[in-house]
């Protein structure tokens, strides 16, 4: 004995998840870009606090890769880093409506 589904409940289901989907792929988008600016905003903090900018900022992302992708895994390469840090630097700065956008996130 099959079952019939009404075809107007699976659509309304199907609706449902479907939207659900996307939200949960929009939360995590935003909260993945917040992350990524906060990560970003720490190591520019922490790398004007050193001494020599350079040198200590190039060894702070090093070592930051090592151990974070130890722990987290994959995405967190220097290059990923630096791109971070490049992130904050851009959009960080003073007043700008991005900045503050994306701390409300």
């Amino acid at each position: 004995m099959k079952l019939e589904i009404k075809k107007d409940i699976y659509e309304e289901i199907h609706e449902l998840l479907s939207k659900a989907r996307q939200n949960i792929i929009s939360n995590i988008n935003s909260t993945m870009t917040k992350t990524y600016f906060l990560i970003g905003k720490r190591i520019v903090e922490e790398e004007q606090n050193g001494n020599k900018r350079a040198e200590y900022g190039k060894n702070l992302i090093k070592t930051l890769s090592k151990k974070l992708t130890k722990e987290f895994g994959k995405g967190f390469s220097e290059t990923n880093l630096e791109q971070m840090r490049k992130f904050f630097k851009v959009y960080g700065r003073g007043c700008c409506k991005l900045m503050i956008f994306i701390i409300s996130l």
